[in-house]
C-alpha cells in the first residue's frame, strides 16, 4: 500500500502539471519557403485560442546572437499571451543576425529580410488563422529593426508596433499609415545608445519618437501614463485617438527587456523590474486594430517631396520628416494569399508607401528552391503538428 504522505504528494503533483498543461499551451515549428530560402518560425498557440478563428497575433522578432527559441525564454511572454489572447509568432533570423538597420548587431547584410518581414503577416493569416486586422509586431535589439521595416514599408499590414533598445534606423522610413507604436529605451544602454551617435551614428530615442509623433502630425502634448523613480512613459495621441506614438525610458537600465530575467549584466547593464513590458505592449496593442488612420495622398506626396537628406535623418532630423526613399508598394490585408502574387523587393526609389486598396496580400513566393530545399519540402500546417522541444 501506498503511504499517505506519498499518494498526497503524488496527487498534488498531478494537480500542478495539470494547471502547467493546461496554461503552457502549443508550441509547434514551421518553416516556409521565402524567395529561395527556407525560413523558419515557431508559433505558441494559448490554449484558450486554440480551434477558434481570425485570432490576434503578435510577430516576435530575437536580437542578434539570438534565436527564436532563446527570445522567447529570455522574455517569457507565452504567459501574458494567455492572458491577454494573443498567439505569439517567433522568426528565425539566418546566423542570428537580422538584415535590418544598423548597428552591432546587423551583421547579415545578404539575406532578404525585407522579403521575409513582408510576407510574414499574409502568411500567418493563411496558415493559421489569425485575423487580419489585428496582427502587431514587437522587436528586441537588431530585432527591433525588424519591427521597424514593417512600420515603415509595410504599415497597411500591421496594427501596431514596439520597439525596444533600439532606435529607428531604417534609411528611408515613409509609413503610408499611422501605425501606433512604443519605443523603449535603457538611459545606460552601452550596445544602442539612448542619445544617439556611437559608432554607427544612429538615431537617439527622443528621435526616434520625435520622428513617428511629427510624421503623424500629432499636435497633443505628451501625457505621462506609466512611471516610478526608476522609468517614465510618456504617450502622444491624436484627438481621435485613433493612433498613438509612447516613448519609455528606463533611467538606470541598459540593453534589456524590462521585466525579463537579468542577462550579461556586466557586459549589458540592469533590467528594469518595474516596468513589465510584455504587459505594457500587449495592453497597447489591444487598444487599435484595423488598419491605422491613412496619411492621404496630398500629405504623403508632400513630406516625401520635403523630407530631408538620408545622411542628415539618420542621426540629426527631429523633425520628423524623412529621407526621400522607399520600398516598394506594400502588400494589402484581407484576401486568400494562396492566388497572390508574392511581395516585390524593395526596389522603388522615392515614392511613400501605397495607399491600401483590394489588392491581394503576399503570398508564399512560387520560386522553386534548389535541389538542396526540394529535399527540405515547407512543413505544412495542421492541427496535428507535434510540439517543439521547449526551449
Amino acid at each position: 500500500m501506498i503511504p499517505l504522505n506519498r499518494l498526497r504528494a503524488f496527487t498534488l503533483l498531478c494537480v500542478i502539471s495539470a494547471i502547467q498543461t493546461v496554461s503552457a499551451g502549443q508550441y509547434v515549428k514551421k518553416e516556409a519557403v521565402i524567395g529561395e530560402e527556407i525560413r523558419e518560425y515557431y508559433v505558441y498557440t494559448p490554449d484558450s485560442l486554440k480551434g477558434k478563428t481570425k485570432r490576434p497575433a503578435i510577430i516576435a522578432f530575437h536580437g542578434y546572437k539570438s534565436d527564436a527559441n532563446g527570445f522567447r525564454w529570455l522574455i517569457a511572454p507565452d504567459k501574458w499571451a494567455d492572458k491577454h489572447g494573443f498567439v505569439m509568432i517567433y522568426p528565425n533570423a539566418v546566423n542570428k543576425s537580422w538584415n535590418a538597420g544598423k548597428g552591432m548587431g546587423s551583421k547579415n547584410k545578404t539575406t532578404d529580410d525585407e522579403r521575409f518581414a513582408a510576407e510574414l503577416p499574409s502568411l500567418i493569416i493563411e496558415r493559421h488563422n489569425i485575423a487580419a486586422n489585428k496582427i502587431y509586431t514587437m522587436g528586441f535589439s537588431n530585432g527591433a529593426q525588424m519591427a521597424a521595416k514593417l512600420i515603415c514599408h509595410q504599415s497597411v499590414q500591421i496594427a501596431g508596433a514596439a520597439m525596444v533598445a533600439q532606435s529607428l534606423n531604417e534609411e528611408y522610413c515613409h509609413p503610408a499609415y499611422k501605425v501606433p507604436v512604443v519605443v523603449m529605451h535603457g538611459m545606460a544602454d552601452p550596445a544602442a545608445p539612448y542619445k544617439g551617435g556611437g559608432k554607427f551614428k544612429v538615431r537617439s530615442h527622443q528621435q526616434t519618437v520625435d520622428f513617428f509623433r511629427n510624421w503623424y502630425e500629432i499636435k497633443a502634448e505628451k501625457k505621462t501614463v506609466k512611471g516610478d523613480s526608476s522609468f517614465k512613459c510618456s504617450e502622444y495621441k491624436d484627438g481621435k485617438a485613433s493612433t498613438s506614438v509612447i516613448g519609455c525610458s528606463m533611467f538606470k537600465d541598459g540593453h534589456q527587456w524590462p521585466g525579463s530575467q537579468d542577462f550579461l549584466v556586466k557586459q549589458l547593464g540592469t533590467t528594469n523590474k518595474k516596468l513589465i513590458a510584455n504587459d505594457f505592449i500587449m495592453q497597447f496593442f489591444k487598444r487599435f486594430s484595423g488598419t491605422p488612420p491613412y496619411m492621404g495622398d496630398t500629405v504623403l506626396a508632400a513630406k516625401t517631396d520635403k523630407s530631408a537628406s538620408p545622411n542628415k535623418a539618420a542621426v540629426k532630423s527631429t523633425s520628423g520628416k524623412a529621407p526621400a526613399k522607399t520600398s516598394a508598394k506594400p502588400a494589402a490585408k484581407g484576401a486568400s494569399s494562396k492566388q497572390a502574387k508574392p511581395a516585390a523587393k524593395s526596389t522603388s526609389k522615392g515614392k511613400p508607401e501605397a495607399k491600401k486598396t483590394s489588392a491581394k496580400p503576399a503570398a508564399k513566393s512560387a520560386a522553386k528552391p534548389n535541389a538542396k530545399d526540394a529535399k527540405n519540402p515547407v512543413a505544412k500546417s495542421s492541427n496535428n503538428d507535434k510540439p517543439a522541444p521547449k526551449s
